[in-house]
């Protein structure tokens, strides 16, 4: 009995083993066949949207201009991967992330249909963007890939709450087992413990790998975000396997230099634009010296600078030390230069920059005007335009010249050589008019010039005013009477109505059957602009605007029309049909009046740049004046205007009937042409001779009066010198008389 107790209890020992082996072993598998179940769904939330990040984060280098960026590749192929993964998850096909098994869980199912419908919205959205940056496209993008986002995390969260309750299911199983059993208990313990060890560490893996990549993505966007507001100090580690971010770190690195670039080129920008208003309208030589010279140093941040001129003396050339400027104070030194003298007399032979990096400690007393410190380096550059060389420009610094800096130097020198040579020219033009009496007599012509061309400007109005007239009529008649032409989709003329073959001299025979390129120039034909067009055309795109087309006989005609594509019932261009009609006597006719205006515009040019001009109202009240008649009067332009004409004239004249008889006669359109004296700034009297002559408006009434004179002051005191000296021959001759008597 105790053999057989002994054996029973051994059996039922053994059974119990088996039992508990058996049952420890069902839960292991049990387990194991679980996290094999449930795995790949965590891991696919994780690969997803890590390719639909970097898809995101590829898609915006692109729009910011990045053109390294293959959208097919880069972008789109992201979005079409994860779309595979989640459509393999949910037929439960086998994928590079292992066997996807029938889970029977209608939220995961919910979740993967939900997660591929949001990557196909962010696919089509993606295209839009492209080919359409605007905010409402991009608002809807982000809003479906922050919920794409929200969707893949839910998944994981719910795979890893089921993971866990079956795992926890099984522990509850497996306790019962071994409450049941206390033979096994022990055993049972240790392997269930073993298998939970198991779990836990895969488990912390998971989430350990799970969290450095969300820490991974988080500075991948911060550091884009940062890039994308201008931010470039922003520094992003990267390790030696990740080829995105190194991408990403060279990316900022040229956008970066790309920004430098353009902070450069506009420093020069400005700097350029400065200087032409510094520049414009300036004759006086020696003030417009002293402004280069001091606005160079200040705005390339140099110490010192000298300008000299070339200046000639009885056929012997030389320049002359106009300005030197240094440490913010002007420095008065006289100096002449000849060729070769010096590294600044090398610089006007050679016409080229010097630039000197070693700079001997006593440069500044041998060659240079600039003063006595030692720059770290020297700038020489030549002032030239057209290849002739109007002075040199010297410069000094305690730091180095940049290369774009030297760039804009040698841009600015030619403005100023302009600016110089404009300034001579101006100061020999008013010698010779102050010189040369002859000037009298060229007013005069001026005058039947300006006549005459007033008169001829008259006319082109009043032609102007008749075309337009004419135009609109012909307008009227065209919208009943235009020119129609048919093409096909690649620009075969299908058919043409009689207006359209008589506008262009061939036959419809002719036209039929050929190209459209036959009625336009040979280079026209050929260009990208051409095909372009017949391109947008075939995809619905309309024209309209003014076309030059080439006739049978080769004579160039201008139409204006439209292209309008024609569409079938599925909205789809099938032909195109062109709307026109004539406007070649219209162009022409353009042509001679932009070419009679460019006429008119150079001699009131020439006018304002020689003689002193005046703008009254029809009161007297000065509206505008000229630089040259500031200079001879010697006020300011903002003493003058809103002041009445009265105060340059002397008292006794202002208070005449004759002055105000003046105004009157000039309100009612007449003119006066003659000698008239005023009285300068600080009460000095100058002479003028001129005229004043009132404008019309297009009623012919006048609406201001226009003062056009020059300074016959000098003639005036020749004069009366003359006069009183003849006056004191008489004077002495009388007296002799008397004497001899």
């Amino acid at each position: 009995m105790k053999i057989r107790t002994s054996i029973l209890v051994t059996s039922s020992i053994a059974l119990a083993g088996v039992l508990v082996a058996a049952m420890v072993f069902f839960v292991q598998q049990r387990i194991i066949r679980t996290y094999e179940e449930y795995m790949p769904y965590t891991v696919l939330g994780d690969e997803v949207e890590g390719l639909i990040t970097k898809s995101h984060l590829h898609l915006e280098e692109h729009l910011s201009g990045t053109m390294a960026v293959d959208l097919q590749k880069d972008v789109f192929a992201g979005f079409s991967q994860a779309d595979k993964l989640l459509n393999q998850a949910k037929n439960a096909e086998d994928s590079e992330l292992g066997k996807f098994h029938g889970l029977e869980d209608k939220k995961v199912d919910q979740l993967i249909n939900q997660s591929i419908s949001a990557i196909n919205r962010l696919k089509s959205l993606a295209e839009k963007r492209v080919s359409n940056k605007k905010t409402t496209v991009k608002s809807a993008f982000n809003e479906t890939y922050d919920l794409l986002e929200i969707d893949l995390e839910s998944l994981i969260a719910h795979v890893q709450e089921k993971t866990e309750n079956d795992v926890a299911d099984l522990k509850l199983l497996s306790l019962i087992c071994i409450a049941a059993i206390l033979l096994v208990v022990s055993l049972l313990g240790v392997l269930t413990y073993k298998v939970q060890n198991r779990i836990e560490v895969a488990r912390e893996m998971n989430e350990l790998k799970l969290q450095n990549e969300n820490e991974r993505i988080n500075n991948l966007t911060n550091f884009v975000e940062s890039i994308a507001s201008g931010d470039f100090s922003t520094a992003l580690e990267v390790s030696d396997d990740d080829s995105f971010a190194s991408t990403l770190v060279k990316m900022k690195d040229q956008l970066y230099a790309g920004k430098q670039e353009d902070e450069k080129r506009n420093w020069i920008n400005s700097g350029l634009a400065k200087f032409s208003e510094l520049l414009r309208n300036r004759d006086n030589l020696e003030e417009v010296a002293n402004d280069i010279v001091s606005n160079l140093v200040r705005y390339l941040k140099a110490n010192q600078g000298a300008l000299f001129v070339v200046e000639e003396e009885e056929s012997d050339q030389y320049m002359e030390l106009k300005a030197s400027y240094a440490y913010d104070r002007k420095k008065y030194i006289k100096r002449k230069i000849y060729r070769k003298e010096g590294l600044v007399g090398q610089c006007w032979l050679e016409g080229d920059k010097i630039l000197l990096k070693d700079v001997p400690q006593d440069y500044m007393n041998i060659t240079s005007g600039v003063g006595d410190a030692v720059p770290s380096e020297v700038i020489i550059v030549p002032l030239k335009i057209n290849e002739e060389i109007y002075g040199v420009i010297e410069l000094a610094s305690f730091s180095e010249f940049e290369n774009y800096q030297i760039d804009f130097l040698e841009k600015v020198g030619e403005n100023i050589a302009g600016t110089l040579s404009a300034a001579k020219n101006s100061e020999t033009t008013r010698a010779l008019l102050q010189s040369s009496r002859e000037q009298s007599e060229m007013l005069k012509s001026h005058e039947e010039d300006l006549r005459h061309h007033v008169e001829e400007l008259k006319a082109t109005q009043e032609e102007m005013e008749r075309v337009s007239g004419e135009m609109s009529e012909q307008i009227k008649a065209v919208n009943t009477t235009l020119g129609i032409v048919e093409f096909d989709l690649k620009g075969v003329i299908r058919d043409a109505n009689e207006k359209f073959i008589n506008l262009v001299g061939y036959t419809k025979e002719e036209l039929v059957g050929n190209h459209h390129r036959m009625l336009v120039s040979y280079e026209d034909s050929t260009s990208d602009s051409y095909a372009s067009f017949w391109s947008k055309l075939s995809k619905g795109e309309a024209f309209t605007g003014e076309f030059k087309r080439i006739s049978k006989k080769g004579k160039e005609i201008w139409i204006k029309g439209i292209y309008s594509p024609v569409l079938n019932t599925n909205g789809e261009p099938i032909r195109v049909v062109k709307y026109a009609y004539d406007i070649t006597k219209e162009k022409n006719q353009g042509k001679y009046m932009a070419k009679i205006a460019n006429e008119m515009s150079e001699q009131l040019r020439v006018i304002n740049a020689t003689m002193a001009t005046v703008e009254f109202t029809m009161d007297g009240t000065i509206q505008g004046a000229n630089q040259n008649f500031l200079d001879l009067m010697g006020y300011e332009k903002s003493e003058l205007l809103g002041k009445h004409h009265s105060m340059l004239v002397e008292a006794k004249e202002r208070d005449g009937e004759d002055y105000k008889a003046f105004w009157s006669r000039l309100a009612a359109g007449e003119s006066f042409n003659g000698e008239f004296k005023r009285i300068r700034r600080g009460g000095s009297q100058v002479w003028i001779k001129g005229m004043y002559s009132p404008i019309l408006n297009n009623e012919g009434v006048p609406v201001k009066v226009l003062k056009v004179a020059y300074d016959i002051t000098l003639e005036k005191t020749q004069e009366r010198i003359m006069k009183e000296q003849l006056q004191q021959l008489r004077d002495s001759r009388a007296l002799s008389s008397s004497g001899v008597n």
